[in-house]
């Protein structure tokens, strides 16, 4: 699956954020909820692939953002006068997964310390701050955010 998302053969990466607690993971198997949450995790461990070579920012994107938006129908792009959807990230945000600090009450991952290169800084929804992270954030972006959005 990597090698066919690394040559742009995945149309589209989406992560279904359905998060459970450890407790209702540590049931047996054919009783515990499916999957893992990956709402976190998807984005800076995609981009690290971009980052370290492996496949190009384009291909990252079609993925993660243009065809999704398109297959649900959403408007792209950013416009004067509309409200803005983005995520910004920071692309030289190296740092290691950690579950424990995901605002998910699912605090577990199978990415549990693994270094990435990117971190999402902040996610604008509506036009409006919808998440931030103080720790990856530079003052430059902050400044920014604060000039930008509504208070």
């Amino acid at each position: 699956m990597l090698a066919m998302f690394i040559r742009g053969e995945v149309p589209i990466v989406a992560s279904d954020h359905a998060p459970h607690a450890d407790w209702e993971k540590d049931k047996p198997y054919d009783e515990a909820p499916p999957g893992i949450v990956g709402l976190e995790t998807t984005a800076p461990l995609l981009l690290t692939l971009w980052r370290r070579g492996f496949t190009d920012l384009g291909t990252v994107m079609r993925a993660i953002q243009e065809r999704p938006a398109k297959f649900l129908g959403f408007n792209m792009g950013i416009r004067q006068g509309s409200c803005a959807d983005l995520t910004i990230v920071n692309t030289k945000a190296r740092h290691r997964i950690e579950p424990e600090r995901f605002r998910t009450k699912a605090k577990f991952s199978p990415f549990k310390g693994f270094e990435v290169d990117v971190a999402v800084v902040a996610t604008i929804l509506h036009g409006k701050l919808a998440y931030l992270s103080e720790e990856h954030i530079d003052d430059t972006t902050r400044k920014l955010l604060e000039n930008s959005l509504p208070h």
